[in-house]
């Protein structure tokens, strides 16, 4: 949803302003971040609705984040050749 729009601006945007590789790195910590905040759920230590949906948002974040800096990756660097 708004999450994985979010994301896929966000990192083209960011690809634009910054190295790519530095957009790359950004990415690691985009997903490390929503790991983290996926533990006390799996643990059980959290049974909350909110906290759900609020992670949903983050997953979508993080997943088209890196999407959309694979896409950009593609096409400048290897001139969208795979």
């Amino acid at each position: 949803g708004v999450g994985a729009i979010l994301g896929g601006f966000v990192s083209g945007f960011l690809s634009d302003k910054i190295p790519i590789m530095k957009v790359g790195k950004s990415t690691f910590l985009v997903l490390g971040i929503s790991m983290f905040l996926s533990l006390p759920l799996f643990m059980e230590l959290i049974e909350n609705f909110v906290y759900s949906y609020f992670l949903g948002f983050v997953w979508g974040f993080a997943w088209h984040y890196m999407d959309g800096w694979l896409w950009v990756t593609c096409s400048k660097i290897f001139e969208g050749k795979l």
